[in-house]
């Protein structure tokens, strides 16, 4: 084997991905670990509309920034594995900051087509998402697979539309082992282990799995599925068990709404129209008053049967008021004044107004009789639509809200396997970082930097 290393990173070592998918890559890598770098797929194999390319590596198309998300996902890099693209969480974590901080960009939409990948790196970047989500809107649209870890992303950002083809879920953790001891045998050679410490060489590929080391092994997928299951109920609004109900099933299109894993079901294009529509982006005339603009539409957008959308009020929630206006007006209107008048302004519902018509729907629905302790959760404590609610009052998906809406107070709540010492110096470690830490001195392997 000429890269243990790459072996170490999908042998003994818990992943989130599809099984399927990490079948492929072992199968490409079986008899050598052949890896070489390649340029990443350009955006416009997964889009028909296109935009301004902008470092580090996304586009903008009337104010959205699309960020694609794409291939196996992993802690660091970008890898070509056999035909199969490995994705650096850094990477994804670099491009969202650029967008961000973009004053050219109002809505971040990241486009996801990934079975999943590493555990180590994808909760640091799910909260990354999670935190900027009152900066600018965050969405996700899923183009056309977001499994496991690519799916941990897409509820990040807290509203997730799918394709109708697109697949979602496999919201679990799995781990491989390989014996080669027959192999090694009948090639007439025998591997002599010398080392110190009891679990020095646990999970090694030249002997059966022993039991205790296994149950270990499921200790930490264990921890580690409790952590993902608690972080998407957080994410999305849901109660954990509702996730946990999934049992890491995939779910194709609009199967997906009837779980709550999405809000819509709609092509990326589509998605991406509505957000330059729902902003009077596209087509719309500018009348600049001042030094900054904004924009706004005096046309309803209706939306599409099983599309579901945020209020106004939530989408500009996060963006700055400012003294001038922009109006968008039909083709065959009358031109405007260069000026905005207060008049113009007088029709354009305040954002409370909105908020008390979004909370007014909610709770007078017929979905609401019975569960109303629910209603008032999804009406006063989420930013879902009126629309999204009701489905999910209409579901009978719980949505209940998580404990001071804080991982650790969830993760409080819930009793925990133990694996390994979780004192000293790990006390200051990320949950995610502590569990590979003990799985690690599980296996004899020190901390970076010192010697084995």
């Amino acid at each position: 084997m000429r890269n243990p290393l790459i072996a170490s990173r999908l042998f003994n070592i818990p992943l989130m991905v599809l099984p399927d998918k990490l079948d492929a890559v072992i199968f490409g890598l079986q008899e050598r670990i052949g890896i070489h770098v390649e340029d990443a797929p350009e955006p416009s194999m997964y889009l028909t509309q296109s935009g301004e390319r902008r470092e580090p590596g996304y586009q903008v198309i009337d104010g959205v920034a699309v960020i694609e998300v794409f291939g196996g996902l992993a802690h660091r890099g970008g890898l070509q594995a056999d035909s199969s693209y490995i994705l650096g969480y850094q990477t994804i974590a670099r491009r969202l900051t650029a967008a961000l901080e973009d004053s050219g960009v109002h809505t971040v939409l990241m486009v996801l087509d990934s079975p999943g990948g590493e555990v180590s790196g994808v909760f640091s970047l799910a909260e990354q998402i999670y935190n900027a989500r009152g900066t600018k809107r965050i969405v996700a649209a899923v183009s056309d697979m977001a499994c496991s870890a690519g799916y941990l992303i897409a509820s990040a950002c807290g509203e997730v539309y799918a394709s109708e083809t697109a697949c979602l879920g496999s919201i679990g953790v799995v781990m491989r082992h390989v014996d080669q001891s027959k192999r090694i045998e009948k090639m007439g050679m025998t591997i002599t282990h010398i080392f110190m410490g009891d679990h020095k060489v646990d999970g090694n590929p030249f002997e059966p799995l022993p039991e205790d080391v296994r149950a270990r092994y499921q200790n930490v997928c264990i921890k580690l599925y409790t952590m993902f299951t608690q972080r998407v109920a957080l994410y999305l609004g849901m109660d954990v068990q509702a996730v946990i109900n999934t049992q890491a099933a995939v779910y194709v299109g609009d199967e997906s709404l009837n779980v709550g894993l999405a809000n819509g079901v709609e092509s990326t294009d589509e998605t991406i129209s509505r957000l330059i529509s729902e902003r009077g982006g596209a087509g719309s005339r500018q009348t600049i008053t001042g030094m900054e603009t904004s924009t706004m539409s005096t046309e309803k957008k209706e939306p599409k049967a099983g599309q579901v959308t945020k209020p106004a009020a939530t989408a500009a929630a996060s963006e700055p008021t400012t003294t001038s206006e922009v109006v968008e007006q039909p083709a065959a209107a009358t031109e405007q004044p260069a000026a905005v008048t207060s008049d113009v302004q007088a029709d354009v519902p305040d954002g409370a107004a909105l908020e008390r018509t979004r909370i007014k729907t909610i709770m007078s629905s017929d979905h609401a009789k019975g569960r109303e302790e629910q209603a008032s959760h999804l009406a006063y404590e989420t930013e879902m639509s009126a629309d999204a609610a009701i489905k999910v009052l209409a579901s009978g998906v719980s949505a209940v809200k998580p404990a001071g809406n804080k991982l650790d107070k969830v993760m409080a709540n819930t009793q925990q396997p133990d694996v390994g010492a979780e004192g000293g110096e790990q006390a200051e470690m990320s949950d995610s970082a502590r569990i590979l830490s003990d799985l690690n001195a599980s296996r004899g392997i020190k901390k970076q930097g010192a010697q084995s």
